[in-house]
């Protein structure tokens, strides 16, 4: 049964939707460039030193319809609010926002970019608009992020969306069939995940760390150390579970690629014994 502190976080998640009071920043706190239709504006960088940042909707005359890379490695913004009009929160938006702790983002958006909120430490809670389909490969890897909802039209967790966060718990949305690599490996503090019953596939082989890192990329839910329940549907009878890609390297540097097993929850020794075989009774073959 789902913990009792489950469902009242996500009552408070859906709450904390708020507008942002501030005036908007001037024009000349941005740069800014016209997209390639010439009917909007995309902010390409924050100059000001304000650390409450409401970005306007509307700047000579054009819409801002996007952000991309805007605040990336800014160290003193810690709340901003997206206006209205704005589709798409780009690549690296916010990366590297150490003191980031507030994003209010707009009704309109479809898209987050890869790594937007990448290593946001301060991040703990963010609402995603109902209208966010498409989403980029770590969007929120290594941030504080401890809460979220997602939205209800996700069809995929992409990888390593969540690599490394503070979550505690999870429900994945009814529609979601299929959860990347990576996905939530080293959520250390997770304890429940809710599975869709529309999932069919867990893992991928299409995604390499950027990071360049000398390890093989990490199963959906690798070493979710605290991890104790995982709530599966009753419709769910098996779930595929994909061998991953690695890369190691010898002593000269030389890299080579090899497959592993689909340890997808690797290092999750809180499970129980009726936990992991459930799994096996879905088709998981590796390790725990």
């Amino acid at each position: 049964m789902m913990g009792k502190h489950f469902w009242p976080q996500l009552v408070f998640m859906a709450a904390v939707i708020g507008i942002n009071v501030f005036a908007q920043n001037p024009a000349s706190d941005f740069e800014y460039t016209l997209n390639d239709t010439a009917d909007g504006l995309t902010i390409t960088k924050y100059k000001g030193t304000a650390a409450t940042v409401v970005i306007p909707g509307e700047i000579e005359g054009f819409p801002v319809t996007a952000i991309w890379g805007a605040f990336h490695f800014n160290q003193d913004v810690k709340k901003v609010t997206i206006p209205e009009g704005v589709t798409t929160v780009g690549d690296r938006a916010f990366s590297y926002c150490y003191d980031l702790v507030e994003v209010n983002l707009p009704q309109t958006l479809v898209t987050i970019g890869d790594y937007a909120f990448w290593s946001c430490e301060k991040l703990e809670t963010i609402v995603i608009p109902e209208g966010v389909l498409n989403f980029g490969a770590g969007v929120f890897f290594d941030s504080g992020l401890t809460h979220i909802l997602l939205p209800p039209n996700m069809t995929s967790i992409p990888p390593a969306m969540f690599w490394g966060t503070q979550l505690t718990q999870i429900i994945i949305p009814e529609g979601v069939t299929f959860i990347a690599s990576a996905a939530f490996a080293d959520c250390t503090k997770l304890t429940t995940i809710k599975l869709p019953s529309t999932l069919q596939i867990i893992g991928s082989v299409d995604y390499y760390m950027e990071l360049g890192a000398a390890k093989s990329t990490p199963g959906a839910f690798e070493n979710c150390k605290a991890l104790t329940a995982i709530l599966v549907p009753d419709t769910i009878k098996q779930i595929e579970f994909y061998i991953e890609p690695g890369i190691y390297r010898n002593e000269s540097r030389e890299g080579y690629t090899y497959q592993r097993d689909a340890d997808h929850f690797a290092g999750c020794s809180s499970l129980s014994l009726r936990e992991q075989a459930k799994l096996r009774n879905l088709g998981y073959k590796g390790r725990f």
